[in-house]
């Protein structure tokens, strides 16, 4: 694979089976993609004992193409890949199956989903304090502005959601002053990836209170009693359906209740309440 993100070259060979006819050959391709929805693939059966052709080496490839790889050298560098697989079948994005086409248009779409984002956040950091500013004015938001305070709050609960070290898997304090950022968060807290971003924080830290050592274990139920109070003020979307299991099957559990002290039983029984136990649920304490 040569180039990046808007021009790129990918050389390789494919082994291909017929199991009907027990037919195998061994096919040779080079595709050109240069932005967009533009990609030209060639392909040609190789020939059988044959040895596989040195541009399939990278380094050969490079020095074969060298200086080509820019959009002012694409038709120099298409006319060099034709003469490096002579004699080979060419291939739009149009002459590919359904389903592959579909798979490879979303992975392009990603890829653009991804740029755009990129230069949303860049916008959003050299213009922050005038659009923060803007927002706490009272004035309504504009499509645009609305569209990269999503974007900001969805990268900076992603950020903050990521795994960290083991007694503190989320900065809930910062967490918190994101929340406080009005507006900032806004659709973010709809996204299901977030919600399984949530998810997983609140997996690793019922995970860390079965596993962990009993020095943490204050820490980590007060993280989690404080991380459930702010999603529930500020009406995060998250399934506590996982975590609620994952407490009762902890509270129920003699061994692990037996490593808490008095005042980690009653961040036990909070943390059973945040999760919507009532009271009368609430296993009793031997």
């Amino acid at each position: 694979r040569l180039g990046g993100r808007g021009m790129e070259i990918i050389a390789g060979a494919v082994t291909l089976r017929d199991r009907r006819v027990a037919r195998e050959s061994r096919v040779l391709c080079l595709a050109l993609y240069s932005g967009d929805s533009r990609l030209a693939i060639l392909a040609k059966e190789a020939a059988p004992g044959g040895e596989d052709p040195s541009w399939l080496r990278r380094e050969e490839l490079e020095a074969a193409l060298r200086g080509e790889l820019n959009a002012a050298g694409a038709l120099n560098l298409w006319e060099k890949m034709t003469a490096l697989l002579p004699g080979a079948s060419r291939f739009v994005l149009e002459d590919l199956l359904p389903h592959c086409r579909r798979q490879l248009l979303g992975a392009l779409v990603e890829e653009l989903y991804d740029d755009i984002k990129t230069h949303a956040m860049n916008i959003f950091h050299c213009h922050q304090n005038l659009m923060m500013l803007n927002r706490s004015s009272g004035q309504s938001l504009s499509w645009m502005e609305r569209f990269l305070f999503r974007v900001m709050g969805e990268a900076e609960l992603k950020r903050l959601f990521a795994p960290a070290e083991f007694d503190r898997p989320v900065n809930l304090p910062a967490l918190t002053g994101l929340m406080n950022k009005r507006g900032l968060v806004g659709l973010a807290k709809e996204e299901p990836m977030l919600a399984e971003a949530g998810q997983m924080f609140l997996d690793k830290v019922f995970h860390s209170l079965r596993e962990g050592q009993s020095a943490h274990f204050k820490t980590l139920l007060t993280e989690l009693t404080g991380f459930l109070k702010l999603i529930r003020d500020e009406n995060f979307n998250l399934d506590l359906w996982g975590s609620q299991n994952q407490w009762h099957s902890l509270r129920a559990d003699a061994a692990f209740m037996a490593r808490l002290g008095a005042e980690e039983r009653g961040l036990m029984d909070e943390l059973g309440r945040g999760l919507g136990f009532s009271a009368d649920f609430l296993i009793p304490q031997s």
